[in-house]
């Protein structure tokens, strides 16, 4: 218990003191003695182990992001410390992106988690431990400072809260379960593509090793790790796992340019003769490459991954108790590579990833993002340490020292140079040990260099353009400085995240510390292809099927939604329209009276318009009256007496019938002079001529006619004459 609590206050320390040193910011204060005293109180006697694990693992939150706040009055808040203790070797959702403040909630419990291998104990970086580096650095032994942690502020926390909560981003998590570790990785893609590290985790299997049926050990390791992972994952998230192990093969062929049907039963017969077991016991898929030529024939270039049925069956009970159904069951090499392709540099180039594991070695060529050739061997991490272990004097009564104690030099020293080693190698007790370990590395750096020959004698390959040592035993002091050797070539410990360019992995203090160990979990979690799955083939497609069901539930819900919506717009849009329509029909009823007044109104002026039209047809005021009868005035004579005058204007519809229809110019007038002459014993109708010859000789009328001419008994002439003007 003490153990554990100093763990808990080294790790503490390491993050308070990582933040002053690297972040830019002002200094917060914090109690430390306070935050010691905090995580120093035991647990609950009252609080069952059991109940403590299964509040750890609740479903419920793990569902949801949470932001950890402390109520003990030792600590003082501070809104950029993170949720991520460098001893807990789990990093739960950022706080950017919760919604929840949950007041309670502690630090995870750090008793359950092991040491770690193959480094030195929880040793801040740049403090004894050896940093990973990236492409393009210098050397591999560099230390790298750690950057501070991105904040954001409480608005845009909030902001991305609300939104997380209303559009849920699906999770990518990839599962490598190791033959001593389990580590997880979660990815989360931003709306602009961009990839960030969601959570990080990684912990020793315990309670394996004692075990010595193999099916029992496996069992063992699967439930372990779904035990820690378990409530991490929704139905819909995409999780890709791996298998691994000497069974796992995974072949290049070429095969004849067929159909896809035909090849699908071609390709189990043709890798069958590279298979150590039955093709028809196997779990097998497949992808195409592309096609390649031998001499005048074109063929189907085929990567072939099999392994036996009963080893993914084995697998799938981790998958069970987690209670998801995978997306994809694929290899080791498959997610190397995945990482690799995310970088663009090295997509270009010829690359060698030496994956160190605690009991095989994998080695995988890459050359333009094509996963050339694969080879696992079993001499890995965990012989070296037990080659150091073995050794004369250091175990056992004579030495008196325990694996713990051994794992802590064997941290501290590493393995033995030829050139300048460490003064300790020389003592006499140690130098049967340095021989036991030779031993192993010789026996490593042997495979690693026949492999390569293999390589470049078969695929014709001259050298590569960078050689990456990965896996949880990149962390053994100067392994990497052996296999350079062996290589005669410069070798550097692969970042993972630095390569495939995913951002915020500097605030998981897992990804900062183990970040070689993350290798295989973060090819797993970037497998989008739906090739190489050696699920059962029931199961290929289910995760989709999930998710479309889902999605088709959410869509039939909206579309239910939304029809409630517009039935109820148009409700209302009916109801106002009835509403509208009764308001008009009143106003309506209100001026029907006055509709009839105006319609009897209307009627009685059409009248009165008519007769007024009829009056004036009817009815010419002859403004030039006056003119003509001044005209007339001085050609009368004395002999005659004008009875009327009648002055009318000119229509041309109105010439009488027969008569010429003379055009005639606008505002002529025709004027009808009605009289008598009287009678002249000596000239008859004289006076009457003298009369014509007048108004003829004027110049004021024109046309001049007689229209009627009559005498009477008393010798008088009654006559009409007609003229214009």
């Amino acid at each position: 218990m003490e153990k554990e609590h100093s763990e808990r206050l080294e790790d503490i320390r390491f993050l308070l003191e990582q933040r002053r040193q690297t972040s830019d910011e002002e200094e917060h204060y914090y109690d430390l003695e306070g935050v010691f005293a905090f995580l120093q109180k035991p647990e609950s006697a009252d609080t069952p182990s059991d109940a403590r694990e299964d509040s750890e693992n609740d479903p419920n939150e793990a569902d949801q992001d949470i932001i950890i706040e402390f109520s003990s009055d030792a600590l003082v808040p501070d809104p950029g410390f993170p949720a991520d203790m460098p001893g807990v070797l789990s990093a739960e959702e950022p706080a950017e992106d919760a919604g929840v403040t949950d007041e309670h909630e502690q630090l995870p419990p750090l008793a359950s988690q092991a040491e770690y291998s193959f480094s030195t104990e929880d040793a801040p970086v740049g403090e004894g431990e050896e940093q990973q580096p990236v492409p393009g650095q210098a050397s591999p032994q560099t230390d790298a400072p750690a950057q501070p942690p991105v904040q954001e502020s409480a608005a845009g926390a909030s902001l991305t809260a609300a939104m997380g909560i209303l559009l849920h981003q699906q999770l990518s998590a990839g599962i490598d379960v190791g033959s001593a570790f389990l580590k997880y990785v979660g990815l989360r893609s931003t709306a602009s593509g961009v990839l960030q590290l969601q959570s990080a985790l990684i912990e020793e299997l315990h309670g394996i090793e004692e075990v010595e049926d193999s099916q029992e050990k496996i069992s063992r390791k699967l439930k372990h790790a779904a035990a820690r992972l378990r409530g991490r994952f929704k139905s819909t998230d995409w999780v890709v796992g791996a298998v691994s192990g000497l069974e796992v093969i995974y072949k290049r062929i070429a095969l004849p340019k067929m159909s896809k049907k035909e090849l699908r039963e071609a390709v189990p017969w043709a890798a069958r003769k590279d298979l150590p077991f039955e093709v028809e016991d196997a779990a097998l898929d497949f992808q195409v490459l592309g096609t390649t030529r031998e001499g005048k024939i074109e063929k189907i270039e085929i990567a072939t991954l099999a392994t036996p049925r009963q080893v993914v069956d084995d697998y799938l009970v981790l998958y069970h108790e987690l209670g998801v159904i995978p997306a994809k069951i694929t290899g080791i090499p498959v997610a190397i590579r995945n990482v690799i392709c995310h970088c663009k540099t090295l997509l270009r180039q010829r690359v060698l990833v030496i994956e160190v594991g605690a009991k095989s070695t994998h080695m995988v060529f890459i050359n333009q993002g094509r996963l050339e050739f694969h080879r696992e061997f079993s001499t890995a991490a965990d012989d070296l340490f037990e080659a150091f272990c073995n050794g004369t004097g250091l175990m056992g009564a004579q030495g008196g020292w325990d694996r713990r104690q051994a794992r802590e030099l064997f941290d501290e020293l590493g393995l033995p140079l030829d050139t300048d080693p460490d003064p300790r190698w020389h003592e006499r007790k140690m130098e049967d040990i340095g021989a036991n370990v030779r031993t192993v590395i010789d026996r490593l750096t042997s495979e690693v260099r026949r492999s390569v020959d293999y390589y470049r004698d078969k695929f014709k390959a001259a050298g590569f353009d960078a050689v990456f040592l990965s896996g949880g035993g990149a962390r053994v002091r100067h392994l990497i400085d052996h296999v350079a050797a062996v290589l005669d070539q410069q070798v550097e410990v692969l970042n993972p995240f630095e390569v495939a360019g995913v951002k915020k992995w500097q605030e998981k203090a897992p990804a900062v510390r183990q970040a070689a160990h993350f290798t295989v979990a973060l090819g797993l979690a970037l497998d989008k292809s739906d090739s190489l799955n050696l699920l059962p083939e029931e199961m290929k497609g289910a995760h989709r099927i999930r998710k479309v069901r889902k999605f088709l539930r959410y869509a039939a819900a909206a579309t239910v939604l939304t029809l409630g919506m517009v039935t109820a717009y148009f409700t209302l849009q009916l109801n106002r329209f009835s509403s509208d329509l009764q308001r008009l029909q009143q106003e309506y009823q209100r001026l029907v009276p006055k509709q009839k007044e105006y319609m009897a109104l209307k009627k009685r002026l059409e009248t009165l318009q008519a007769v007024a039209d009829g009056y004036q047809s009817e009815i010419f005021v002859n403004t030039t009256a006056k003119t003509h009868l001044q005209a007339l005035s001085h050609l009368v004579n004395s002999n005659l007496a004008l009875t009327s005058i009648t002055i009318e204007p000119v229509v041309l519809s109105e010439a009488a019938e027969g008569e010429a229809r003379e055009e005639q110019p606008p505002g002529t007038e025709r004027i009808t002079i009605s009289g008598v002459a009287f009678p002249d014993q000596a000239l008859e109708g004289a006076h009457l001529a003298a009369f014509l010859l007048n108004l003829e000789q004027s110049g004021y009328f024109q046309k001049i006619q007689i229209k009627n001419r009559e005498t009477r008994a008393d010798g008088t002439i009654q006559f009409v004459v007609q003229c214009y003007y």
